[in-house]
């Protein structure tokens, strides 16, 4: 059985390998490499800190579906990403939610910019949306308020200092990584492949790393599973 350092080191190899061939030139040889690679993240990712709530684990199979959709190009299959991936931050925030404070929520400096920010770039990433697509218009627009508030909540958990460094800089790096994302495909659509090439492999650099964070951070604040109490025969 190999050890959680070994599993996290394979997750790290395969996400160094998906960030490279991101950036590469879309050959039949980069995209069946990349079904390979692509695929097998967050199965990599769980098998190496595997989730201890269903919240967790609906965090990660809506970031697997999420990630599989977004190999097909179309707007079809950007909606099937962008609503798995809702999905996703949907259990991401299910499994904060009884770890959250009030008062951190109400007080964090952090919560109260990534919500100015928001309010002010969803409409415009809708609108984006909207010009590539405008069926995409409302589905971009909702999926950028939701992201943006797993982001919020990941600052206000109450935890010891590792384990919200983890969660908060896991959920800014995730909004980050999806705001790359949508400026790539959505605000640059049209522009040639080849000049945005570079962003995709900021996209998976920051989205891996988001993941391994916020993987980590659920770990720690979940605590070791509870043995089960004897059963009487």
């Amino acid at each position: 059985m190999r050890s959680p350092r070994a599993l996290l080191g394979g997750y790290a190899a395969l996400a160094v390998a998906d960030t490279w061939l991101a950036g590469r030139a879309p050959s039949v040889g980069v995209r069946l490499a990349r079904a390979v690679t692509q695929t097998a993240l967050m199965p990599a990712l769980a098998a190496a800190v595997p989730p201890r709530s269903p919240a967790g684990a609906v965090g990660l199979a809506g970031s697997w579906a999420g990630d599989v959709a977004l190999m097909v190009d179309g707007p079809r299959a950007f909606r099937a990403g962008v609503a798995s991936f809702a999905v996703a931050h949907g259990g991401y925030v299910a499994a904060l939610a009884p770890h959250v404070s009030r008062d951190r929520l109400r007080a964090s400096r952090r919560v109260r910019l990534m919500a100015g920010s928001t309010l002010a770039s969803a409409p415009l990433m809708g609108l984006a949306a909207h010009r590539v697509d405008p069926r995409l218009g409302v589905p971009v627009t909702a999926y950028t308020l939701t992201v943006a508030s797993m982001a919020a909540v990941t600052q206000a958990v109450d935890a010891d200092p590792t384990t919200r460094r983890l969660l908060a800089a896991g959920g800014a790096v995730f909004l980050a990584s999806d705001t790359v994302l949508g400026t790539r495909d959505l605000v640059l659509a049209g522009r040639p492949d080849a000049s945005t090439r570079w962003m995709e492999r900021v996209v998976m650099t920051t989205y891996t790393l988001a993941q391994v964070l916020l993987g980590l951070g659920f770990r720690r604040l979940e605590g070791p599973p509870q043995a089960q109490a004897p059963t009487a025969r």
